[in-house]
This record gives structure tokens, C-alpha cells and sequence, in this order.
């Protein structure tokens, strides 16, 4: 396994760093229509997270997703600007989602649902991931994300 570089958002701006996942914590499916939160340990201590943001609930086809933050630690933090679909970003995450769900490791969590629960969740975020709607520069802009 070769270390991939990871962009950390921290006040509205990318903070470059190299880090290997090791397992996955938790993936957690919020009652907002449909966001994903992956929770993961890495090699340098620091925690690595995934945040998929449900955009909009179409009738009979679910939840539709655009927003995708990338983060080191534990919990998002504020200020956090969404990865640009099709950029080299989403693609590095993909790969690091694919090779994760390749050879999984799930800590032992308390939150008392097996391993294969979060699992299939991660695979159904890489899922969403892969089919969410269009989120260029420009969008980042005219949401106020950047200026």
C-alpha cells in the first residue's frame, strides 16, 4: 500500500498531507433524506472523514447528493469546501473508497451494529458518490462556499 496524498479543509482552504487509511470506524446514514458520514483511523493518528450531502429527496428514485467534503479528523469542521465532481480530488477519494472496500477492516465500534452493516453503508456512499449531481468552481462560488 502506497501513502496517498489527502486535501484537509480547514477555513475555507486545502491543506496538503500524506496518510494511509487503516480501518473503517463507522459509516453513519442520517434522517435528513440522506446523507452519508465515513468515519476512518489512519497511519498518522489524525482520522480521516467523508461527508456526502443529501441535496434533495426525488420521488421514487430517493436521495440525490452534490456536496462531498473530504476532511482530516473526526468530525467535519467549519469552513469546508466540497470537492469539485470529476477532479482529481473525487478521483483520489474513490480510489482510496474502492481500495478500503477491497480489503475491509471495521474497528470495534459501541455502537452496537456489525461491521457488515457499515460496510454495505460505504459501499452504498461510493455508490452516491459516483452518481452525484455536478459541482463545478463556479457552483462553489454561487453557493458562497469560495469567493
Amino acid at each position: 500500500m502506497h501513502r496517498q496524498p489527502v486535501a484537509r479543509c480547514a477555513a475555507m482552504h486545502y491543506v496538503r498531507g500524506f496518510m494511509n487509511i487503516e480501518e473503517l470506524v463507522r459509516v453513519d446514514y442520517f434522517r435528513d433524506g440522506g446523507s452519508y458520514q465515513a468515519i476512518f483511523t489512519t497511519d498518522d493518528g489524525l482520522g480521516y472523514g467523508l461527508w456526502l450531502q443529501c441535496s434533495r429527496v426525488a420521488a421514487g428514485s430517493g436521495p440525490r447528493h452534490r456536496w462531498l467534503f473530504e476532511y482530516r479528523g473526526y468530525e467535519r469542521p467549519s469552513g469546508c469546501v466540497p470537492v469539485i465532481t470529476a477532479s482529481g480530488q473525487e478521483q483520489a477519494i474513490v480510489g482510496r473508497l474502492r481500495e478500503a472496500l477491497a480489503h475491509p477492516r471495521v474497528a470495534a465500534g459501541d455502537d452496537g451494529l456489525p461491521a457488515e452493516w457499515h460496510i454495505e453503508r460505504l459501499r452504498e456512499m461510493l455508490a452516491s458518490i459516483l452518481e452525484r449531481e455536478r459541482c463545478s468552481y463556479e457552483d462553489l462560488i454561487a453557493e458562497g462556499f469560495i469567493q
